[in-house]
This record gives structure tokens, sequence and C-alpha cells, in this order.
């Protein structure tokens, strides 16, 4: 992008990261504000290093390759909407309606430090899959699988614990449709993912701090299954 805004404006290599900030902000307030963003203002804010002409140029260039998309939702926006719908699932289960939300949000901000997985599976799909893993984490009694009750019903049993059918009726995912194996894709891929993030990048240790409050559950020092995954239903 800041090489198509350079491209067809005469502007310094300084000057074009102004102009592309001013546009993307501007774009913002469109979506944001009651009343948008003046270009005047934008421009002498950049001491007119460009014109209202040339914010209007690039914010048209931006939209047009982000496809005019403007308000797709977002992981965090079903989470959302999710959590909102599972409260009674949640207390039925004895798992905190407050920290099973901080337990969501910290591990959707894990989910985005992977490209592949954004780009693999559907936003509401990780955020169901999100919403299982953080019950998963969460369930104190949750009952393990072991070498002695490896039987389709003790699997399916704790299958549908973490899927119960409230998550697949908020979210359209069914664990005995077509949906079973996408979802077993994406919980497992999440999984790997959460597992690699926290264990590579120690620079990101930033959030895990953030989510070690009290006021946020301390969810960050909860341990995360090692073994526990999806089974075949077949």
């Amino acid at each position: 992008m800041l090489n198509l805004v350079q491209s067809m404006l005469q502007v310094s290599k300084t000057r074009h990261y102004q102009l592309l900030a001013a546009s993307c902000l501007r774009i913002a307030s469109k979506c944001e504000d009651v009343d948008c963003i003046n270009l005047t203002d934008l421009a002498f804010s950049a001491d007119n290093a460009f014109t209202g002409d040339d914010i209007l140029f690039v914010e048209k260039k931006i939209l047009e390759k982000m496809k005019w998309r403007l308000s797709n939702p977002l992981i965090y926006d079903f989470v959302n909407l999710y959590l909102d719908h599972l409260e009674k699932t949640f207390v039925s289960v004895n798992i905190s309606v407050t920290r099973i939300h901080w337990m969501a949000l910290y591990i959707s901000e894990l989910a985005l430090q992977s490209i592949t997985l954004l780009r693999t599976f559907e936003p509401s799909l990780i955020a169901a899959c999100i919403i299982s893993l953080s019950m998963e984490c969460l369930w104190n009694h949750f009952p393990l699988p072991s070498s002695s009750s490896s039987s389709r019903s003790n699997h399916q049993e704790i299958l549908y614990n973490i899927w119960p059918k409230e998550l697949s009726i908020v979210s359209g995912y069914e664990l005995n449709s077509s949906h079973s194996k996408n979802i077993q894709d994406c919980r497992n891929a999440l999984f790997s993912n959460l597992h690699h993030v926290r264990i590579s990048f120690p620079e990101l240790n930033i959030i895990s701090k953030r989510y070690r409050t009290k006021e946020r559950g301390r969810v960050s020092d909860v341990r995360f299954p090692s073994l526990l995954r999806f089974v075949e239903l077949s």
C-alpha cells in the first residue's frame, strides 16, 4: 500500500507515511464518529504536506484494496456474542462467568498472533473453539480421558462437555454434522498455536501480564491442557 501511494503521488518518503496515516484516520472517523474529521484539519495537522484531494485519492485506493469491506465481524465480536448466550451454561457446570470472559479474551489475543490460523478458519469458528478451550481450562472437574476409558461413549461424553449443545446452537457449528472435522482441525490448530506463542515468543509476555491481575481473574496463570484433544466420532 505504501508503494502504491508513493508511485501515484509525487511525495517524499517521509510525507507518504503521513498521507497514508491521515487517509486511514479519515476512514476510521467515518466509521466511528458522528462528524468525520475534516480534510482541512487533517492536512493542517501534517503542516500541509499534502492536500485534501490527496487524502481523498489515497482513501479511495485503500478502500478498493480492502474491497470496501469495513464491517466484517471479528473473533472478538463472536466471542462476546457467544459469552452472552452461554452464561447459564457456564453457571450450570460451576464455571465463573467473569473468569471465562477474561480467559476467552486472553486466548483471543494470543490467537491473533497466528496469521495461518486467521487465514484458514472463519472467525466465528475460531471464536467457538476459544469458548470451548476456555471451558476446558476453567472446569476443574473436567473428566480427563485415560487408557482404560477409551470407549466411544466415554469419548463422546468428554467431547460434548467441552462443546455443549448450547454452543452448537448459538454458533451453528454442530459436532455430529459435516462441521465435525473442521471443528476438530480448528481447535487443534488453536491449541497448538497457543502453546507455540507462549513458548516461542517471550516478548509477548506483556499479554500474559495484563491478564495476571486480580481484576482479570489471573487467567494467564491457568495451565492449558496438554493432552486433551478432540477424537473422531466415527
